[in-house]
């Protein structure tokens, strides 16, 4: 449920996630599901009840240190290598085809902003070198930390994109929209409350 907010009203919008469904069974193609796309020529301001509830359950964390985090952190950690692993055997499930990429891709634009935006975790650095213990390897935790990252950022992206022949920019809606099955789509909405959302208090 939404609620919608203009100059003349104030009303509840419904969605269902039925519509995606019915959109995949007729054009047979795993493709994304976006329930209110941008459209320039209403002004009109959504509150989802999803903003709602992010807002209650990430406020609270948002108002803690780093240190008194670091238990969400880690619960966010393995979660992310569960839903990874399953996310690949997902693609693999599947099958891939070199066909649906490109060696060097059509467009580079949003190339810088997605590199920094998936390594804005450095801005974190300074206030966990002052929260860690004296024992924690510097060099090594970041190093690592950084590796695997990148590594996972490269395998779900690169296997994503040579099984989806439509990949939206937000790979997630593809994942989402439900061609890959109830469950992916459901660990692809666990992966943006946990990895999306646990990350929010960490950049307040």
């Amino acid at each position: 449920m939404n609620m919608t907010n203009s100059s003349h009203e104030l009303a509840p919008i419904w969605w269902s996630h039925q519509v995606c469904v019915d959109e995949q069974n007729q054009d047979s193609v795993v493709d994304s599901c976006i329930p209110f796309e941008e459209d320039r020529s209403q002004h009109v301001y959504l509150l989802s009840a999803g903003y709602i509830v992010s807002c209650v359950l990430f406020l609270p964390m948002s108002l803690k240190d780093l240190k008194e985090n670091a238990f969400f952190q880690m619960v966010g950690f393995v979660v992310l290598i569960v839903l990874s692993l399953q996310f690949i055997f997902s693609f693999l499930l599947h099958g891939v085809s070199l066909s649906n990429v490109t060696l060097w891709g059509h467009d580079w634009s949003d190339l810088f902003g997605v590199t920094l935006f998936n390594f804005a975790v450095v801005i974190a650095v300074p206030a966990w070198l002052y929260e860690k213990k004296e024992t924690v390897n510097v060099n090594s935790a970041i190093h690592s930390s950084s590796m695997i990252g990148f590594f996972l950022y490269v395998l779900l992206g690169g296997l994503g994109a040579l099984t989806m022949p439509n990949v939206s920019e937000n790979m997630l809606q593809t994942m989402v929209a439900g061609g890959f099955g109830i469950t992916t789509e459901i660990c692809s909405e666990l992966f943006v409350f946990f990895i999306i959302g646990l990350g929010i208090p960490l950049f307040r």
